[in-house]
């Protein structure tokens, strides 16, 4: 069963509660993660770049998502003209502490932790 659903401008990420990830809209920026090949997707299809990376919430932004567990990945429009066709593993420093939630913005990301830090990453002129 899903159980986390995010939206962006036109596509949509999915979370199972066995922990797969599901995609599916645009893809012209790779913001689906699943490569390059596809520039729509008119279904779900999975993320399989994400599998076993314990993931337990995914947010959009409008043409960029972001998965997160023990680690964020990051697809989809990354700054101005930078994009990721597959899931990458954000930033971030190592010991920044567990991922409590994540923002995504267009073209920028913010991580919150559970202590309560923040961090963040993407187009300064887009956030």
């Amino acid at each position: 069963s899903i159980v986390r659903i995010a939206a962006g401008s036109s596509h949509c990420v999915a979370l199972a509660s066995h922990g797969a990830v599901f995609a599916w809209g645009d893809n012209r920026f790779g913001q689906c993660g699943v490569g390059r090949t596809v520039a729509s997707l008119s279904e779900p299809i999975l993320v399989s770049g994400l599998r076993n990376k314990g993931v337990i919430g995914v947010n959009c932004g409008s043409v960029n998502s972001a998965f997160w567990g023990g680690a964020v990945y990051t697809c989809g429009a990354q700054y101005t003209d930078v994009a990721a066709y597959l899931p990458v593993r954000a930033p971030m420093p190592t010991n920044f502490g567990r991922v409590d939630s994540c923002v995504v913005g267009d073209r920028f990301f913010v991580v919150r932790t559970t202590s309560g830090d923040l961090f963040s990453w993407g187009a300064n002129g887009y956030g």
